[in-house]
């Protein structure tokens, strides 16, 4: 991990272990901080990953992806 993100990690974990000693936040199991965490992990690293591959896809397709009529996928080249 970079130092930017180590130190971003670091103060998000300290001020979740302030809120739980306050008592304002259950760390894990159902509605659990480690369970929003992951979730929100999960999905922007999966909106990471779509982005990346619509980004392949156009640049492959010369702009015209699937989305907008262009055929990426079936054939490389319009048909007859």
């Amino acid at each position: 991990m970079d130092t930017t993100l180590t130190a971003a990690v670091a103060e998000l974990a300290e001020k979740a272990a302030e809120q739980a000693r306050a008592g304002g936040v259950r760390l894990l199991g159902e509605g659990g901080l480690l369970q929003a965490l992951a979730k929100h992990l999960m999905e922007n690293a999966l909106d990471a990953e779509m982005d990346e591959h619509l980004a392949t896809e156009q640049a492959r397709t010369g702009g015209a992806s699937a989305r907008r009529g262009g055929n990426a996928r079936n054939a490389p080249a319009a048909r007859p």
